[in-house]
């Protein structure tokens, strides 16, 4: 009987291995995401500057290339997510997702002078906008609360 107890755990232990693998993945994909949003970030921050409105396009066609990157970021990440399993890891890339959707946004208001929609935003981001049942997509509240981010930036603007 006692030999029935360790072995009928070690399933357990091999599930529990196995998600951690996956976190780990997980884990170096969003600290590329969150390395490139924040060189976006202190990019568009030098439109605060003195005279930085003058040069805002410029600093927001820059910031729309950087797009690039952040795309090629998501779609590794969207790679290592298990389908069906969105909303097990969502949480690892939440508050950088937000801070994207935030980014594009301002760059897309600066350059256009227009909010940018959730179908946008998803587009720059090489994501789907829509939940689907196994696809990696752009979470509504994410897009919501990048969005809602941008009214402070707007207050700062000289």
């Amino acid at each position: 009987m006692s030999y029935q107890i360790p072995q009928m755990f070690s399933s357990f232990q091999d599930v529990i291995d196995q998600e951690q693998i996956i976190r780990e993945s997980v884990k170096s994909s969003v600290q590329n995401l969150e390395q490139t949003s924040r060189t976006i970030l202190a990019l568009i921050q030098t439109i605060h500057q003195e005279n930085g409105v003058k040069t805002a396009k410029e600093v927001a066609q820059k910031a729309r290339e950087m797009f690039t990157t952040v795309r090629k970021y998501y779609e590794e990440l969207a790679s290592k997510i298990p389908s069906e399993q969105y909303y097990k890891y969502h949480d690892h890339w939440r508050f950088v997702t937000q801070r994207i959707c935030f980014l594009a946004a301002f760059t897309t208001f600066i350059q256009d002078g227009r909010l940018i929609s959730k179908s946008e935003v998803a587009e720059m981001l090489n994501v789907k906008s829509e939940r689907t049942k196994d696809s990696f997509h752009l979470d509504l509240e994410d897009y919501l609360m990048g969005v809602l981010q941008m009214a402070s930036e707007l207050v700062c603007m000289k």
